[in-house]
């Protein structure tokens, strides 16, 4: 197996995203020897990603906050599951937990929780990888919609129980929504 070679490592950026500037040695797939590559990375902390649904109502919770990586769009608000970055002194369990409180409110057990799997977000540009779960577990003393957060996060989450079909049905030009999201669903959907 083959990997790239860090061959000098400059910071570019130590603000709320780490950014480093690299230049590698990168293995060729069609013949023998390397090539060298510029590139950024944002260097970051793993995240946790849930999505809480009831088998029974067949309801979701999800959660809309306004995102920096949409203001270039007509609406800056993106429709995604709870997530919370990874602290390394939680397991991912407590995370999920934690974030399931927070962001929407819920009470959540370690037995209500099931891990879907571990993926990079964006490997070309990112460390991150995303830990992601389902939250099994009724639905039914969860308000359709209320606000949550911690301020002194900048965070203003809103939070919405909605019908899993109503939000695979819906029109990708009416509504933002995260990939995670969208793979989330449709693992709900193939139970």
């Amino acid at each position: 197996m083959k990997s790239v070679k860090i061959i000098d490592k400059e910071m570019k950026s130590s603000g709320f995203l780490k950014v480093e500037g690299l230049q590698l040695q990168v293995p060729k797939y069609d013949e023998e020897g390397s090539f060298t590559q510029q590139r950024e990375l944002v260097v970051q902390s793993d995240s946790v990603f849930l999505l809480p649904y009831d088998p029974v109502t067949k309801e979701v919770v999800v959660v809309t906050q306004h995102r920096p990586g949409a203001a270039y769009e007509l609406s800056s608000e993106v429709i995604e599951t709870i997530a919370g970055r990874v602290d390394k002194s939680l397991s991912y369990e407590e995370i999920v937990i934690a974030e399931a409180k927070e962001e929407a409110g819920l009470d959540v057990c370690i037995d209500d929780i099931e891990k879907i799997g571990t993926f990079y977000l964006s490997p070309g540009a990112s460390t991150e990888k995303a830990h992601v779960y389902l939250v099994e577990k009724s639905l039914s003393d969860v308000p359709s919609r209320a606000v949550h957060g911690l301020p002194e996060e900048g965070e203003n989450i809103l939070m919405e129980k909605k019908p899993l079909k109503e939000l695979l049905d819906t029109d990708p030009s009416k509504a933002q929504m995260s990939a995670i999201l969208m793979m989330s669903l449709m693992a709900v959907r193939s139970r």
